[in-house]
């Protein structure tokens, strides 16, 4: 029987200690990229709770009492005007104002109702 080569049996040893290590690293990097999944969802959680969150004070405000009185042109009730205090909405308002007010000035009441109206249903309710 021949005998192998020391070469061969060295060369053989390498070619396994380089696999053990090739298939250790990759397992690290699957357990290091399943880590950073686990992170960035534990993120996403924290930021999902804080919608709720925002979400709960709006429908805590909630009732079954009207938002706007039915008289001409449409206006809040007190508990309307407590709701929109609570959720910023003259903020939110404010950032369409200056494009909204060339279009309604010298528009009387029932006009810009309409002109809110038609707003809505195409730049809010399109997008």
């Amino acid at each position: 029987m021949r005998e192998i080569p020391l070469l061969l049996w060295f060369t053989v040893a390498l070619t396994v200690a380089g696999i053990v290590f090739a298939m250790e690293k990759w397992a690290g990097n699957v357990n290091s990229g399943r880590k950073s999944l686990h992170e960035f969802m534990k993120r996403i959680e924290g930021k999902i709770e804080k919608i709720n969150d925002k979400l709960e004070k709006i429908f805590h405000f909630l009732s079954t009492a009207p938002l706007e009185k039915r008289t001409g042109p449409i206006s809040l009730t007190d508990y309307g005007r407590k709701l929109s205090r609570e959720i910023r909405a003259s903020e939110i308002s404010d950032m369409e104002l200056a494009t909204a007010f060339g279009q309604v000035k010298g528009l009387n009441a029932y006009q810009v109702q309409e002109y809110c109206f038609e707003f809505v249903k195409t730049s809010c309710l399109t997008s």
